[in-house]
């Protein structure tokens, strides 16, 4: 059998459903222009689905999920390109992860790849029956039925999410009423988003730096609007996307990389802290008191931290990150950025000198606190790295330093990795090396 022609969600489910119910086996085929999707059938039932869009794949997910590491993730691949086995074949026999955990992965690779076709407008299909079997696909079903009832309930999820988000070009920053983050009990996939979201990033930028797909990213983006944690800054018009004459993207990169490392050095400073000061005393107003000078400690200690970590620009002797710092609003950063390198005319020039001190000024920060808290409380903060640095390499924006800065940024991690045998030492505070202008 043979099908052919245009759809929209809503006919889609009758494809489905016809394909299911005629016990079908073969491929059924949909593009709109942008993407590609092909759904592989047996008997009726899914065996697997695949797309062109860079938060379905089996890496992506893996990674996101934290199964795996972006390193572990670089490595695999390389294999599997080398001996041209399956990615999902070669992260089991290497021990990265279980069949019991591919299986899993590559059933709900499938199922959200399906579910990202109802949130299309339209597009085109073609079915022919087949027995070609994807790459890598391992004996797991999913019922078309399930599949259907699912969609058609996201779908009237999502018109109300979109009701309240009506364009992916909308920015939206951390409210600037009084929300107390730290007492609010956030799931890990809200913590992901709240982490990107800077006033600077529409909904899209968000999805793709997230990796979550359009139904997930409005879910939580809905639910942090409806609990006042975010609130709607502007809609971000196609004049103000990225031009090469400017460096808000390399800041962007950095800075986020940077606040996961501060919010790591904070939260191990307080446990250092906690343990030294907090048995000093039983009486509940004193130790109220307590806890607030510890706030103010290991913020101020942090700070200094971190500004010790700052490399120099050797020529000029010239400090490039001054009123740069990660606690500071993301606007105020690339301003201040954007002023110390206001005398480098040559703009490739200045980007080139911005992007290595920031990889050096990022060293730099890893290397402290790795050396003073040891690898194994440093473990969750490179994690989180390493899951930012797949985002960063996956996000479909595109400028001339991206992959170096990745590349750079997984060099870092590798260095410090094979560090972790060395015991750790005190807590230094002195500047360390500096950039050449080339």
């Amino acid at each position: 059998m043979n099908l052919k022609g245009s759809f929209e969600p809503s006919s889609l489910a009758s494809i489905l459903q016809l394909l299911s119910n005629e016990e079908r086996t073969g491929v059924l085929t949909l593009t709109n222009g942008e993407s590609e999707v092909k759904i592989f059938i047996k008997n009726g039932d899914v065996m697997g689905a695949m797309g062109s869009q860079k938060e379905t794949r089996l890496g992506t997910l893996l990674t996101r999920d934290g199964l795996i590491s972006a390193k572990d993730l670089a490595y695999c691949l390389a294999v599997a390109a080398e001996s041209k086995m399956a990615l999902g074949s070669v992260l089991v026999k290497k021990g990265f992860i279980s069949e019991q955990t591919l299986k899993q992965t590559i059933h709900k690779q499938a199922e959200e790849v399906i579910f990202n076709l109802f949130v299309w407008k339209s597009g085109e299909f073609e079915y022919h029956d087949s027995d070609e079997v994807p790459k890598g696909a391992l004996d797991t079903r999913i019922d078309i039925m399930n599949i259907i009832m699912e969609a058609m309930r996201r779908i009237d999820e999502m018109v109300f999410y979109m009701s309240q988000i009506p364009s992916d070009r909308l920015i939206f920053a951390i409210s600037e009423k009084p929300v107390n983050l730290e007492d609010m009990h956030f799931i890990e996939k809200e913590r992901r988003l709240i982490s990107l979201i800077d006033g600077r990033r529409t909904v899209r930028d968000l999805i793709a730096a997230s990796g979550f797909d359009d139904y997930s990213a409005y879910q939580l983006l809905n639910s942090l609007i409806s609990s006042g944690v975010v609130e709607k800054r502007e809609e971000k018009t196609p004049a103000d996307s990225f031009s090469g004459d400017d460096y808000s993207n390399i800041i962007l990169i950095y800075n986020d990389i940077l606040q996961i490392i501060r919010k790591h050095l904070e939260g191990e400073l307080e446990k250092w802290l906690v343990t030294m000061f907090d048995d000093l005393t039983e009486d509940p107003q004193k130790k109220d008191l307590i806890r607030k000078m510890h706030k103010i400690a290991r913020q101020k200690w942090a700070f200094n931290i971190i500004e010790s970590c700052k490399p120099q620009l050797v020529r000029k002797k010239r400090d490039l990150f001054t009123g740069f710092h990660p606690i500071n609003p993301v606007d105020e950063n690339i301003l201040a950025v954007t002023r110390s390198l206001a005398a480098v005319k040559d703009n490739n020039k200045g980007r080139y000198i911005l992007a290595k001190s920031f990889s050096l000024f990022v060293a730099n920060l890893i290397k402290t606190v790795v050396d003073s808290f040891g690898s194994r409380a440093s473990k969750n903060m490179l994690k989180e790295i390493n899951q930012a640095i797949v985002a960063i390499h996956e996000n479909p924006l595109s400028f001339p330093e991206k992959n170096e800065i990745v590349k750079d940024l997984m060099d870092i991690l590798i260095q410090v990795a094979q560090r972790f045998k060395s015991p750790p030492t005190a807590i230094t505070t002195g500047r360390i090396l500096a950039v050449k202008e080339e």
